[in-house]
């Protein structure tokens, strides 16, 4: 445990010192989650001034119908959206990496962009996140114990506050969190790895899940729990939606990062 806090420790002391640059390595994410709200935002106010049908569900939220009509711009883009945050993503979690473990800062206004590297990280992170959802498989009866909302409905998800917010649902949550969570960090050790051109040495994760690993997936879930109760709470629409999500992603690649430092401590020299 007192690893874990240790490294969580570090991650805000990265972002806390070096706030210039955690925005500039951070600014093509936040243009992205921008874009998001802004793309989301834009088509729900399109749908209520065109008096598209909706409807309000057991939790107040307004809910439209698209239409045929609406469906090939909405997905069209979905898709487009989802290429940009990809990019995105691995532009700003590469060039954080290196920055952290390497010292490697930003000459301009935003990160340098290392195309190659940024490919083959989104590929990486695609492929642990779908095997990520593969050994969620084992976990599915965990939402067969969870409370339901009034229309049937349960979400238990990582890192996150489930759907409905009930004590049982937090604990299910925080259990995931901390088997599959953990196993999610673990995989994803490869990631800086990758970022910074050297791969893990052989047996550098060996006998840190429980030590390392399963505290930190645990701190991780409780930390965007918080985070996201205090985003209701202090809701300002959009405004908050983009600062949760900045805030979450910087936690999460900065965690990342120094798990990577803590079980392969010599970085290496940086690729050209």
């Amino acid at each position: 445990g007192m690893i874990a806090y240790r490294l969580l420790s570090e991650t805000v002391d990265d972002v806390m010192k070096n706030p210039l640059q955690a925005f500039k390595i951070s600014l093509p994410t936040l243009l992205a989650i921008i874009l998001i709200v802004g793309f989301v935002g834009g088509f729900v106010g399109a749908l209520s001034l065109l008096g598209a049908p909706s409807t309000i569900d057991a939790n107040g939220i307004r809910n439209f119908e698209t239409g045929p009509l609406a469906s090939p711009v909405l997905f069209t883009g979905i898709a487009v959206l989802i290429v940009v945050f990809a990019a995105s993503i691995a532009w700003t979690a590469v060039a954080w990496h290196r920055f952290v473990c390497l010292g490697e800062t930003p000459t301009g206004r935003l990160p340098r962009w290392r195309g190659k590297l940024a490919f083959g990280y989104a590929l990486r992170f695609a492929g642990i996140t779908l095997l990520t959802l593969l050994l969620a498989i084992p976990f599915g009866p965990l939402r067969m114990l969870a409370d339901a909302d009034p229309e049937g409905n349960a979400f238990i998800g990582l890192f996150g506050l489930p759907e409905p917010v009930t004590a049982k649902n937090i604990a299910l949550s925080l259990v995931l969190s901390g088997s599959l969570g953990a196993l999610s960090l673990l995989i994803s050790m490869r990631l800086p790895a990758y970022a910074v051109g050297r791969p893990l040495p052989p047996g550098a994760t060996t006998g840190k899940f429980f030590a390392v690993f399963v505290p930190l997936a645990f701190f991780l879930s409780v930390i965007f729990m918080a985070m996201e109760t205090a985003a209701v709470f202090l809701s300002a629409g959009g405004v908050s939606g983009i600062i949760l999500g900045w805030l979450q992603f910087m936690v999460g690649i900065g965690v990342l990062t120094r798990a990577f430092l803590h079980v392969a401590p010599d970085t290496g020299a940086a690729p050209p």
